[in-house]
Formats: structure tokens, sequence, C-alpha cells
């Protein structure tokens, strides 16, 4: 089975003072996931996480979403789970990061699972970059490319989220930055080359660093 999986996207999908939908078009977060990307990635469901159940503005949202999806989608299979954190605790990292780990687990071994990150506080964003590294690739993150910044200016797609290691790169960059702030007027003739030479030959014989002090006693590299 293939898994969509996303947080409930309060400020995006629900009008803040009424707690009514937004006009569902592309632009809205649910709304650009049902119509550019379910069927496209061919998703067997959605799965939108929430805080613990309780409040009566919350069981409205999940109600007008739920409605919405399947008016619109009736072939798209929408389901809310309402996991055991309190609203005060959405800034609560150990809380969140511990909740989710567990419900993760409780998924099949064999099913995929695309967690689309980019909604909620932003103690969730830190924890689902946590969980992938640390659960070993259990799940894939992504987030949304909007429509107007893909290649046909039409559909959003997903964009996948990995860590690129390039130490050699690095180093590069480090070394590229660092000739950059070394200063230009630095006094330069042949005796002061030839001194440089010597401890060049020093260094690289006795692998060692050597310092070349000047008058005023400053170190030169």
């Amino acid at each position: 089975m293939k898994i969509l999986l996303s947080w409930m996207a309060f400020n995006r999908d629900f009008d803040e003072q009424h707690g009514e939908l937004k006009d569902f078009k592309p632009t809205e977060f649910t709304g650009t996931l049902h119509s550019d990307i379910y069927k496209k990635g061919a998703y067997d469901k959605h799965v939108i996480l929430t805080v613990r159940e309780g409040s009566l503005g919350l069981q409205k949202r999940c109600g007008l979403l739920r409605r919405f999806i399947k008016d619109t989608y009736p072939k798209h299979y929408i389901e809310f789970s309402h996991l055991n954190i309190a609203q005060e605790d959405l800034q609560n990292f150990k809380i969140i990061e511990s909740t989710i780990r567990s419900f993760l687990q409780e998924f099949e071994a064999g099913e995929e699972i695309h967690v689309v990150a980019g909604t909620g506080p932003t103690a969730l964003a830190m924890v689902w970059s946590s969980l992938w590294i640390s659960m070993q690739n259990r799940f894939r993150l992504f987030l949304i490319q909007r429509s107007v910044h893909t290649a046909d200016g039409k559909n959003s797609q997903l964009v996948e989220i990995s860590p690129y290691t390039n130490v050699l790169l690095d180093n590069k960059l480090m070394e590229v930055h660092f000739n950059k702030s070394l200063p230009t007027n630095i006094y330069s003739d042949e005796l002061v080359e030839k001194e440089y030479q010597k401890a060049h030959m020093i260094a690289q014989a006795s692998d060692v660093n050597v310092l070349v002090l000047g008058e005023t006693g400053c170190g030169k590299r």
C-alpha cells in the first residue's frame, strides 16, 4: 500500500476567523495534494495527522475537509489520525517526536509512506527531519513545489528531500571562501618569497605547520 501522510493544514486550508474552508484552488495545501499529486502518484490513501480529539472547532474542520474530498474526488480515500498531542504541546519537540515515532511503527514493513512536510508548527518540521535520519528511511520526505515554479507551470509536484554529503565539495567551498577573505595588500618581494618557500619545504619534510613572523610579530600564512 502506498500512503500519503501530512499534518493538517490549519492555516493554509481554513479561514482562521470562521474556521471555514478556503477556496480550494490548487494554491491550497490539501487541495493541491488531491488535484495534482494523489492520482498521479497512485496513492491508496491520504492520512492527515492532527492533535487529539476534543475541540469542536477541530471536529468541524475534519468534517468539512472529509466532505470536500468525498464530493470532489470520490475515488480518493482520506483518513484522519488524532495523535495523543495536546494543542499546548505543539512546540514540544520531545512529545511530538516520540508520538509520531510510535505512530509510524503501526504501519506494515512493506507499506510505502510518503510524508509531505510544510504544515504544522516549526517543531514538527524538525521532527520529520530527525525521524527521517534516525528511523533509517522508514519513510520518504517531500515538499510541494507549486505549479508556478514547475517546468510546465500547470501542475504542482512533490520534491523529495534527502541529505547530500560531499566532504570534497565542502572543503573546496571552504577554500574558495578563505581565498576571498585574504587581503590583497600584503607586501611581497624576492626575499619574502624565498622565506616562504623555505618554510613550505620545512613543513612538507617534517609534516608540521610553520608560522612565519613578520616585523610586527603577526603570523602570516
